[in-house]
Parts: C-alpha cells; structure tokens; sequence
C-alpha cells in the first residue's frame, strides 16, 4: 500500500482538482490521508466531503504549517502499514499513472527512493523540468550534490516528485524551517538511502506560488535562509560534505544580490547582508568561490554574479541587472 500524504491550508479552490487526480490513479491500493492545518475557508468541509466519496480517505487535524501537517500524516501512514509513502501539495495535480510507474520502478529496482520529472508551471507558462542524464547518475550513486549545487531549476529538492519506501525511513520535517524544508528533508533521505532510482518521465504538476518570495516569507527571508543554511550545514558535515555547504551558501548569496538590485540603500543592503555571521566566510573567499564554479551546474548569469560577488563590483552588478530588466521590458 502507498500512503499518499496532502497537506491542505485554505486550498478551497484547488482541493478538488488535488484529491481527484490522487483518486483516479490507475495504482488503486493507496490511503489518502489529507491533513487539514489552519485553515480559514472550507478547506476542512471539502476533506470531509471527499471522505464520503472514497472511502480510501482519512481525514486528519495538525497544527498549522505545511511540515507539522507533512509529520502528521508520515505518523498515520507508518502506524497503518504502508509499504511506500508520497506526497502531494494541495495546489498541485498528478498524472493519472504516476503510482502506479513509480511503485512498479520502486518494487522491480528494490529502490528505497524514485524520483520523477515533474511541469513547473507559472502565469499560465508551462515547461517539463528534466533530471539530467548526469544529475540522475550521481544520485543513483549517493551522490547529493545535484540538489545542493545548482541554482537553475532542474532536479528541485520537492519531495512531491519522490516515492519513498517506509521501511527506510526514521525522518520528519523540522517544523522550525520554512524556507527548503523540502530540500533538506530529500538530502536526508537520500543520505539514508541504500538505492536511489530516477524516472525520466513528468508526472507531477507543480503550480509556481503567485506570490514573491519576499512577499511570502515577509522581511525574514534572510533569516529564513540562515535558518536553511544552519540547518542543512549540520546535516552534511555529519556526513562529511563541508564542500556542499559553501557552494549552498554561496548559491544563496548570490540569490540575495540579485533580490537587493531594487532596494534603495544597495550597498548598504549587501554590506549588512555580508556582516551576518553565515555569510561572511563565503563572501570572499576563494576556496568557496572555485568550488562553487567547478562543482555545481550555474547559469551564465549566475556565473557573471559570483565573480562580481567575489571581487566587490556590486555596483557594476546591479547596472547590467537593471539594463537587463529594461531590455527584456522593452
């Protein structure tokens, strides 16, 4: 049996087209268990109903936010018996087959973890994000640092793309991280995994948040990231991989230069950035600036902004942002 975990937060308007596509796969012995956190709408109503209508449904309560209610409902499926565990995001659809094709590669591989393309979809543009012919190898080897070393978005930590084995797992979301609690979670996993399989096929359906992310997390976006950046630093130097987290601070850096190019006060931004404790070491040292070129897979713009990162010309950066934005403007 799969237990299919939804965490549902005022998704009124989405829930339907969730839960039926998670009702109408063609692999029929799975559990649904939708977690209800917080909710201001009919959110809750609308699980109740859709237990009515399947009676493979449970309908479960949690605190609010989406890991307390992702550990809720990791906590029901092992006390059932599930074989294997997924999950899928309130807001987000699947593929009539993707079950039933993750099971059938997880049961003939022994594989404890299956990833699978998935559709990025944002301001009604669609595009099939691609696992890479040399990301899956290196993950099929144990090797995490296709999810830590690139920020282009081409194998995106979410664990709604993965098919998990329960018998492997002894993991739970730290409800104290919001920003890439997915990512940390997947790393962990993979680290603990014995087999690690990728399918070259899209069959998850993920919709962008039309919210900024500045907007979404408020003014605590860099705390959040340091709070990432702690967290995931812990849990790759236990596993000896210190060089995974200077190419990830790095690569977070280099997200807040380009967030800061329409701040008012730029440099003052940056230097405030850079006197926090977790970046400093990484701001301008080589060590981290060669690691980050040689081992992850940046864009060509990325690869402009760390060598502007490394030698200062932070007002240079912004000017080619700002001619950028003005010419892809028209």
């Amino acid at each position: 049996m799969i237990g299919v975990i939804i965490p549902v937060h005022n998704s009124s308007t989405t829930l339907d087209k969730c839960v039926g596509s998670v009702c109408g796969q063609t692999y029929k012995d799975i559990k649904i268990i939708l977690v209800e956190n917080g909710s201001t709408d009919d959110s809750y109503q609308k699980c109740l109903e859709w237990a009515g209508k399947d009676e493979r449904i449970v309908v479960l309560q949690s605190e609010k936010g989406v890991s307390a209610a992702r550990n809720k409902g990791l906590e029901y499926a092992e006390s059932i018996g599930v074989d294997y565990f997924g999950f899928v995001d309130s807001d987000d659809y699947i593929e009539s087959t993707m079950y039933e094709e993750l099971y059938k590669c997880a049961s003939q591989t022994g594989a404890d973890m299956v990833f699978c393309n998935f559709y990025f979809q944002t301001d009604n543009v669609v595009k099939e994000v691609k696992i890479s012919a040399d990301s899956a190898q290196k993950l099929q080897a144990g090797d995490v640092s296709p999810l830590i070393c690139t920020n282009k978005n081409t194998i995106m930590g979410s664990v709604c793309r993965i098919l998990f084995k329960t018998s492997f797992h002894g993991l739970a979301f730290d409800v104290g991280i919001r920003f890439k609690e997915d990512l940390i979670f997947t790393v962990q996993g993979c680290l603990h995994a014995k087999r690690i399989e990728t399918l070259g096929k899209a069959l998850y359906h993920y919709n962008a948040p039309q919210t900024g992310i500045k907007k979404y997390y408020g003014d605590n976006i860099i705390a959040e990231r340091e709070n990432y950046l702690r967290t995931m630093e812990r849990v790759l130097t236990t596993n000896g991989r210190d060089d995974l987290i200077r190419i990830a601070k790095v690569n977070e850096l280099i997200e807040m230069l380009g967030r800061f190019v329409q701040h008012d006060d730029y440099i003052q931004a940056i230097r405030q950035l850079y006197s926090r404790e977790i970046f400093k070491k990484e701001c301008r040292e080589w060590k981290s600036f060669v690691l980050f070129l040689k081992h992850s897979t940046p864009t060509f713009k990325s690869k402009i902004s760390a060598c502007l990162l490394y030698f200062g010309l932070y007002r240079l950066y912004r000017t080619l942002m700002k001619l950028r934005a003005r010419k892809k403007n028209g």
